[in-house]
């Protein structure tokens, strides 16, 4: 590249940077400190993500790598084995199990609710 290109494109990065401290600024001054409390937080938050996500992202393109490597060296097998287990010859579907008669229950006996500060009235 150029140096014209060079020194357009630093002067774009720097435009940028200028940008958003003049914008953060009038932000921080406009906001209450609850909010501004609240800014910094989610800021924080979300700046603490970004070096876990890109050591997660690493490590799962080093497995992967780790895994081409190994399936290189060996056929690949795109479906797997079939097992099929037959059951045994004289086996039958069960009936389901049901209650003899003597274990059916009665309804239970109706129940009587007292309501709270209502004068108790004698059923007849």
């Amino acid at each position: 590249m150029s140096e014209e290109r060079v020194s357009l494109r630093w002067s774009g990065v720097w435009g940028v940077a200028a940008f958003g401290a003049t914008l953060a600024v009038i932000v921080g001054v406009r906001l209450d400190q609850a909010a501004l409390a609240a800014m910094v937080g989610v800021i924080c938050g979300v700046g603490t993500s970004i070096p876990t996500s890109l050591l997660i992202v690493s490590l799962l393109r080093r497995k992967e790598e780790r895994q081409g490597a190994r399936s290189r060296g060996q056929a690949i097998n795109h479906s797997p084995p079939v097992v099929v287990i037959a059951a045994p010859a004289g086996s039958q579907l069960r009936q389901p199990m049901t209650w003899p008669d003597e274990h059916i229950t009665a309804m239970p006996a109706q129940r009587q609710f007292s309501i709270i500060g209502e004068e108790e009235t004698k059923e007849v």
